[in-house]
């Protein structure tokens, strides 16, 4: 896993919040299968978090939040964009992008 640390959230002369820019792309091939999962996101959190070492059963949990609190993370803060081609019940109908706070339900999505 690749990480960034921003060290400072606020500029010190002007007191606005700093601001940054990720790029990045990725292909997905379903190599002509109609069943495929699961998918990957990309996340921010507070400096020094510690995500649960439990091992998930099938994906679950963004690898970001404990089984017990996969739909309201009090132990494991976090801000999540996911790329999610696999539809859990919770999901939208089909592939989509997710954005996820404290939470593997996206609060908000585009399919």
């Amino acid at each position: 896993m690749k990480q960034m640390i921003i060290q400072k959230t606020v500029d010190e002369d002007s007191g606005n919040v700093t601001d940054f820019s990720v790029h990045f792309s990725f292909r997905t091939n379903s190599h002509g299968r109609n069943l495929y999962s699961d998918g990957l996101n990309s996340f921010l959190s507070p400096a020094g978090s510690v995500f649960p070492d439990k091992h998930f059963a099938a994906g679950e949990g963004l690898g970001l939040a404990c089984v017990d609190q996969q739909y309201s993370s009090k132990n494991h803060h976090f801000v999540a964009i996911e790329f999610d081609i696999f539809t859990n019940y919770y999901d939208p109908r089909g592939d989509h992008v997710g954005i996820n706070i404290n939470s593997i339900q996206p609060v908000s999505n585009v399919t």
